[in-house]
């Protein structure tokens, strides 16, 4: 997902961080198809608030210049997904479990 390999093996922790946040919004669209698969996957992370997600939007967004487009696309595309669901059914990412 990054830009350039240049972080690469090992990239800093201000990517990680922003890398894991992302990873984090692409997988919250499992509850909105599959919720059963996204309580197995995310655990406790199931229930997280609008809150906790936007932290995590956030988060990628202070180093999205150093992810590739097709990928900030596609973070900016599923964050919007699963912030109107949760805004639809008033709860947390796991909300139609």
């Amino acid at each position: 997902p990054f830009s350039t390999p240049k972080p690469l093996p090992s990239p800093p922790l201000k990517l990680r961080l922003a890398l894991t946040s992302a990873q984090v919004l692409n997988y919250a669209t499992l509850s909105i198809g599959d919720a059963e698969g996204w309580m197995a996957l995310a655990g406790s992370m199931a229930a997280c608030s609008t809150a906790t997600l936007n932290l995590l939007h956030k988060l990628f967004q202070r180093q999205v210049k150093a992810f590739h487009p097709t990928y900030r696309k596609e973070i900016a595309r599923k964050f919007v997904a699963v912030s109107l669901n949760m805004k639809s059914s008033g709860s947390g990412a796991g909300a139609n479990a």
